[in-house]
């Protein structure tokens, strides 16, 4: 096992150098962890079997759980997900941002971050995701950088005592422990708040008064 690599980075205006280190890792089909606009996150390729078994396996974390993915833009969500007027119209107003919304997946669309046809789709805000997406060809993974049901790790300390060497690069942001996401379920005939994180309920709400389903 080779021995993780461990990148100071910087959150507003990251090294082009350490961004394209993680996207060869990402390409490789390896594990990196990398700061977003909420907490640390484990990224690798949503789009291999291989690679979302080990980052759950990491995590501990069951196989029929879904996760969601980051995207890097609109235009990219479509092509996994049916997007309804509600979907668009919130997307447009919260991203790139802490919101993940939980599509239904386009029939035919072959992830093993789908779950009962339902996928989590999320853009970033965080300038580090945004650079890493603009050259992944792919969605990569939007999972918590913790053992399954455990506290949140806010330091890249936490998450390297917690990982070791299982992980191919950390990209160290320094202390992140902003709120998390809020998490909209729109695969149904209502939009489900699935957890209310950095964006309010009342928020959500509101946007979407007079909004066809």
């Amino acid at each position: 096992m080779n021995k993780a690599v461990i990148k100071k980075i910087n959150c507003s205006n990251p090294e082009p150098e350490i961004i394209d280190q993680a996207i060869e890792r990402l390409i490789a089909g390896e594990i990196v962890i990398a700061p977003t606009e909420t907490k640390y996150g484990m990224l690798t390729r949503a789009d291999s079997e291989d690679s979302v078994k080990k980052l759950f396996d990491l995590k501990q974390r069951q196989q029929n759980l879904p996760t969601a993915v980051f995207v890097g833009n609109l235009e990219m969500m479509v092509h996994y997900g049916e997007l309804t007027p509600s979907i668009q119209h919130l997307a447009k107003l919260f991203l790139p941002g802490p919101l993940t919304l939980i599509i239904k997946a386009l029939e035919g669309t072959r992830l093993p971050v789908i779950v009962d046809r339902k996928i989590g789709m999320r853009i970033s805000s965080s300038q580090v995701i945004e650079k890493i997406m603009e050259n992944c060809p792919f969605p990569v993974t939007a999972t918590s950088a913790n053992l399954s049901g455990s506290e949140d790790n806010i330091t890249i300390e936490e998450i390297h005592k917690t990982f070791g060497d299982r992980i191919s690069i950390y990209l160290d942001g320094g202390k992140l422990d902003n709120t998390t996401s809020t998490v909209i379920d729109c695969t149904g005939t209502e939009l489900v708040i699935f957890r209310e994180g950095a964006i309010a309920k009342e928020t959500i709400l509101d946007a979407l008064k007079g909004v066809a389903k």
